[in-house]
């Protein structure tokens, strides 16, 4: 099951799943429906964590960007090709526009690695 299916079914339970700072799930909803998806959430916890990663950083960088429908679904196609240098590209540009900057050689270190370990 894919982690889109996966919270669509959460959704339909009235579940919502949120990454913490910590990349840690936190589940909002009526605990008899967290219980029934446990097992599923579980079963895919690495998974889940990447895509709400994925959705907290691709949101946060496509406000500050002109970014369309299209833009998304390659991304989401470079996620599934290539997740690592995806998650670091999106994490680089995330850490350039907080601080006021363009992304530069240096963003492509361990610094986004460093970090969130450090998390």
């Amino acid at each position: 099951m894919s982690p889109i299916q996966i919270l669509e079914k959460a959704k339909s339970l009235g579940v919502s799943l949120y990454l913490t700072d910590k990349q840690s799930i936190y589940f909002k909803g009526e605990s008899k429906s967290i219980e029934e998806l446990m097992p599923l959430l579980q079963a895919h916890k690495d998974e889940l964590t990447q895509w709400l990663e994925f959705c907290d950083l691709y949101a946060y960088v496509s406000i500050n960007s002109d970014w369309e429908e299209s833009d998304l679904q390659q991304w989401r196609k470079d996620l599934a090709e290539q997740p690592e240098l995806t998650m670091g590209c999106l994490g680089a540009l995330k850490r350039a526009f907080e601080e006021g900057t363009v992304m530069t050689n240096e963003d492509w270190s361990n610094k986004w690695q460093i970090k969130k370990q450090n998390k």
